[in-house]
């Protein structure tokens, strides 16, 4: 009785071990990391499949081949070394982040966790490396770093913008009371075209809403016209013409179509062809119903900043005409320095 009870006991055992041999193996198999197991000369013994979904070869083809085969050129060295002093004893578990490039040549980032397994004498049997696919975290730093330095590089031309602006304008400007005047309102039309940036991740901006925007205390009972289709613009386009709009609304609104409740102003834009077969975008701001219009003897900082910037920044080109009938500006800009394209 008592040998049958050891028996009954010891076969329960067995099931019980064959049990979660078959259970770790499945957990092996279909782990949702790739596992391999290599011998100390970098042959591999064993792999799953998800290493075989990573790396985009067939169990055959990783069974048949040495580590390091496939990864990378320019990464392979740091892990071979630290895979060499691991195999000689002088390094326990080592990870390593390396890129690898898949069978069908596409180029991907894995995150390898390497540790030994030894038998009751500490003698080294084979190596179990454990593989994460990290390309899209990987990616996500690239695009973060990427942000980082667009981000450094905007700053420093706001900064410089702004320097630009109180320079120029303390020029023009007789009294601290003038100069914070103007200051601050050339401030806020960059600080409006900037808003516009960053509702739309500072990709691009609509023309008319920034034409609307800038306009908008003036744009009650059909004082203000817009005519043109939608026009997405970059955002070296949006900060310059924001910038041109603000000085031509300030100048209408202090001497021009705004100052006087019968004054409009119109707004036109269209894409052309010029005789050379380039393609522009001609943008017309016509004044309608203010006091008649003289020439200024001399040019101030707002006209030099209309003309100036958009020659500077977007390769066109801003005229001004002061006729009796109210100021026109035409500007004459190229659609590659203005245009963005949405599609990318």
């Amino acid at each position: 009785t008592a040998r049958k009870r050891a028996d009954a006991a010891l076969e329960r055992s067995r099931l019980h071990a064959l049990e979660q041999d078959q259970r770790l193996a499945a957990t092996y198999e279909h782990a949702a990391i790739g596992i391999s197991e290599v011998d100390p000369d970098g042959r591999f013994l064993r792999v799953n499949e998800s290493i075989c979904a990573i790396t985009g070869f067939s169990r055959k083809e990783l069974l048949a081949g040495r580590l390091f085969r496939y990864t990378h050129p320019d990464d392979a060295d740091p892990d071979r070394e630290a895979f060499r002093k691991q195999v000689a004893g002088e390094l326990e578990f080592y990870s390593v982040e390396k890129r690898f490039v898949r069978r069908d040549n596409r180029v991907i980032w894995l995150s390898v966790h390497s540790s030994p397994v030894r038998d009751a004498e500490d003698r080294l049997q084979y190596i179990v490396r454990v593989v994460q696919d990290i390309t899209e975290r990987k990616q996500a730093e690239q695009r973060q770093r990427l942000l980082m330095d667009e981000l450094n590089h905007r700053v420093k031309n706001t900064l410089a913008t702004v320097q630009s602006l109180a320079a120029q304008t303390a020029r023009g400007a007789h009294t601290p009371a003038a100069f914070r005047e103007r200051f601050e309102g050339r401030l806020i039309a960059l600080s409006k075209a900037h808003d516009q940036l960053t509702m739309h991740h500072w990709e691009n901006a609509d023309l008319r809403d920034l034409l609307s925007g800038s306009l908008a205390p003036y744009a009650g009972a059909g004082r203000v016209v817009l005519r043109g289709e939608d026009l997405v613009l970059r955002p070296r386009a949006v900060l310059t013409l924001a910038m041109a709009v603000h000085e031509l609304t300030t100048n209408a609104a202090k001497y021009g179509a705004l100052s006087i409740p019968g004054g409009s102003i119109e707004i036109q834009w269209q894409p052309v062809r010029t005789d050379d077969d380039r393609q522009v975008l001609r943008i017309e701001w016509l004044e309608k119903g203010g006091p008649p219009v003289v020439e200024p003897e001399h040019r101030g900082f707002g006209s030099k900043l209309i003309e100036g910037s958009v020659s500077a920044e977007l390769g066109g080109e801003a005229r001004l005409y002061f006729t009796p009938e109210g100021l026109r500006c035409e500007f004459v800009i190229p659609m590659e320095s203005i245009a963005a394209d949405i599609h990318q």
